[in-house]
């Protein structure tokens, strides 16, 4: 028996610029481009045009201008008015594709499946991303 099988998603792009904490403690400033493949998992337009909307959201209103630091960051956050956004370990380009895949898929799983996140810096040299996809 053969099954028809169609591989086909929807791909958004977007920026958004951040202040990373390091290990020592170093402080960058970057943009991120950030690509994001998805599938619509509902056949209700509105609930996965409203799922949409919520991963728009996240990329470039909550993550734009936050603050990315981990757990054993040693600097003091308590009087920073940014968004401020923990990671388990130091947020490099991996991490992030990782914490983005998961909570991007937390918001909006019953409408849309998150397939694959792709992320680089705007400023790394040489120009690199890193892409993380769940193999389920």
């Amino acid at each position: 028996m053969t099954e028809d099988y169609i591989n086909s998603y929807t791909t958004y792009e977007a920026q958004f610029s951040a202040t990373i904490i390091q290990t020592d403690p170093i402080i960058l400033s970057d943009t991120f481009d950030v690509r994001i493949d998805f599938a619509w998992n509902s056949s209700d337009l509105a609930k996965g045009n409203a799922a949409f909307l919520k991963i728009k959201y996240f990329v470039e209103d909550y993550l734009h201008q936050a603050i990315f630091t981990h757990k054993a960051a040693t600097i003091d956050m308590m009087n920073v008015k940014n968004k401020i956004v923990v990671f388990p370990f130091v947020p490099t380009s991996d991490i992030i594709a990782m914490l983005l895949h998961s909570k991007l898929n937390a918001i909006c799983h019953e409408h849309i499946e998150i397939i694959g996140i792709t992320i680089g810096s705007k400023y790394s040299n040489p120009k690199m991303s890193y892409t993380y996809t769940d193999p389920e």
